[in-house]
């Protein structure tokens, strides 16, 4: 763990770049963790931008290294780390993932056990949305395959 000592600020903005050779790291993450907003932004597959006003930010940020045989969060506890909803105004799933953990894929099941929808390219932000407005109502599983791990959700879609 690297703690960036000072931020300055300039036109409201803050950004953490990711040079090439962090992107080439021995396969581990680097990770910027936001220590206000308790956001982890994985540094390899693009910059960390927030907007703050002008100013100095001491103790805001740090860089985090992992080995890619540990996992930082527990597997037990990944459930925990999303909540996934559906949105009846929208006909849309939620998902909820405010350490942005990186979603690698998102599947939907009926109650028989079959693959109604298959998405691979899952934005890993805080807030993503997948519209279902297609399906029928009734009981569906979400199923998110992450870095650490699988999570199944059960939704009802009315």
């Amino acid at each position: 763990r690297l703690d960036t000592p000072v931020a300055l600020v300039k036109d409201d903005r803050y950004v953490v770049r990711s040079y090439s050779p962090v992107r080439t790291i021995g396969g581990g993450q680097v990770i910027n963790h936001d220590n206000v907003l308790d956001v982890y932004h994985d540094l390899r597959t693009s910059d960390y931008e927030v907007y703050l006003t002008t100013g100095e930010y001491l103790d805001r940020f740090s860089i985090v290294f992992t080995d890619p045989g540990t996992l930082d969060v527990d597997d037990n506890q990944l459930d925990s780390q999303f909540e996934i909803f559906y949105n009846e105004e929208f006909e849309e799933v939620i998902i909820q993932n405010p350490k942005q953990i990186e979603v690698k894929s998102f599947e939907l099941f009926n109650i028989l056990g079959q693959s109604v929808l298959a998405l691979n390219d899952v934005e890993s932000e805080n807030h993503s949305k997948v519209s279902i407005s297609n399906l029928a109502s009734g009981t569906y599983i979400v199923n998110l395959n992450t870095d650490f791990g699988k999570i199944s959700k059960k939704i009802l879609v009315r």
